[in-house]
């Protein structure tokens, strides 16, 4: 894509977002309407990005959050909320629904398997979503693909806040970083972070496939040396963290600072849940339109497809809408 046809989409976007404005007597990101998008001047442009491997950069409104922190934020809400109960270290096996209007699920919890009964249930499985879903004859149309992506919170407080810019790169496999602007970053270079992917619907494997190849390649290094089985795989992380650093810092320069004053990196991922067969790197790829998601009522069983993390609070208070008519 040219930098116009980018430019004439963002604008696109925005009349759209003034319209919903206009329609709903709303705001969004808490400003009146306005324009949420400007082309960086080539000063401001050349200061962050590389002019070498970048065609331009525009400033947007669009807002950065930690997920950890509101994970915290959430868990802590859960504690306090007296009316849920909370079971942890339990997988679900399968969900059956009755002719009597009742869910039946059964569980496993530390090699007991369990079955209960209920007026309603939601699926917010993410990752296990469509097998789930499979178990109660549930047809999700696909095809679906399910990747797991790798992301690095990084710690620097030594870095300038201002030094490092929020960014995402947004033509072809992209890499995406993010300046909390309290001494933490996130990162995640797609091509290297996109360590598997699977057209199946058992996301849940993906963890597996992940964890047991890293642990072959060390048993397969270590064979007769178990002593230093921890030690190269704290090499091959580290080698992993700075090879995503790097290509990132092609494009953000200032992101190399990250290796020289990082005092804290954290290698982590999850699994991405998209209706799709081919990955990003086609422009005819389902992945890019992901719109119509959210939660679907079958009776009383709900499934929810979260689309994408800023989509999730709204699909929460859907759904529980739906419940409440249902059990109502």
């Amino acid at each position: 894509m040219t930098i116009s046809e980018i430019l004439n989409h963002f604008d696109d976007v925005q009349t759209c977002i003034n319209q919903t404005i206009k329609s709903y007597d709303s705001k969004y990101l808490n400003a009146s309407e306005k324009c949420y998008f400007k082309i960086n001047p080539p000063k401001i442009h050349d200061r962050y990005f590389s002019q070498k491997y970048t065609l331009n950069s525009v400033s947007t409104d669009e807002i950065s959050v930690s997920t950890t922190a509101i994970a915290f934020i959430l868990t802590d809400a859960i504690k306090r909320q007296k009316m849920i109960t909370f079971i942890g270290n339990t997988k679900v096996i399968s969900v059956k629904r009755m002719t009597n209007d009742e869910i039946e699920i059964t569980t496993r919890n530390r090699g007991r398997t369990t079955i209960n009964k209920y007026q309603c249930a939601a699926n917010c499985l993410w990752d296990d979503k469509l097998r789930i879903d499979k178990t109660a004859d549930i047809n999700n149309s696909g095809p679906w693909i399910l990747r797991y992506k790798a992301m690095l919170n990084i710690s620097a407080p030594a870095i300038g806040l201002g030094l490092i810019p929020s960014a995402t790169g947004i033509l072809g496999p992209y890499g995406d970083i993010v300046n909390h602007k309290n001494g933490t970053y996130y990162l995640s270079w797609y091509p290297l972070c996109k360590l598997a992917e699977t057209l199946n619907n058992d996301g849940r494997k993906l963890h597996s496939e992940i964890h047991n190849y890293h642990a072959r390649i060390v048993k397969r290094i270590l064979s007769g040396f178990p002593v230093l089985s921890e030690k190269v795989s704290s090499i091959t992380h580290k080698k992993f963290i700075k090879n995503n650093i790097l290509e990132m810092a092609k494009y953000i320069p200032s992101a190399e600072q990250l290796l020289k004053y990082g005092n804290s990196f954290k290698l982590s991922g999850g699994v991405i849940l998209a209706k799709g067969s081919t990955d990003i790197n086609d422009p005819d790829s389902y992945l890019h339109q992901r719109s119509i998601i959210g939660p679907i009522a079958y009776g009383n069983y709900v499934t929810v497809d979260t689309g994408k993390y800023c989509t999730a609070p709204l699909f929460a208070l859907e759904t529980a809408d739906m419940i409440t008519k249902i059990i109502s």
